[in-house]
């Protein structure tokens, strides 16, 4: 993955080392997240580009693990704009299903005076 300005002025910068998808910068864009390839993880990159003429990208690292089901045309993830929590979307699979919610609407018909 690539950071480049817009428009396109020369410069291009690598982020990640080994490709990413869904980038997504913090609020002060000071920092940028990535899904890994396949789908696994979400990664971070502390970035400086208060200078105009430079671009500065740290080393990625590893947040934590997230198993995206759906595909990348889907967006499975979101970040607050402190870069502190995250919203994913993901599959709760069959293991830990809760059980479903029943709405009963006219309820009140079956009630005897």
């Amino acid at each position: 993955m690539y950071v480049q300005s817009f428009p396109p002025s020369g410069g291009k910068w690598q982020i990640s080392t080994s490709g990413g998808v869904e980038p997504h910068w913090r609020g002060d864009g000071r920092e940028l997240f990535y899904a890994g390839t396949g789908g696994v993880g979400i990664w971070a990159v502390d970035v400086d580009g208060t200078d105009s003429n430079t671009f500065k990208a740290g080393v990625p690292r590893k947040l934590f693990e997230a198993n995206f089901t759906t595909p990348p045309l889907v967006t499975r993830y979101e970040v607050a704009p402190d870069g502190q929590r995250f919203l994913l979307n993901l599959n709760a699979g069959t293991a830990n299903a809760v059980a479903p919610i029943r709405v009963v609407v006219n309820w009140t018909t079956g009630l005897k005076n």
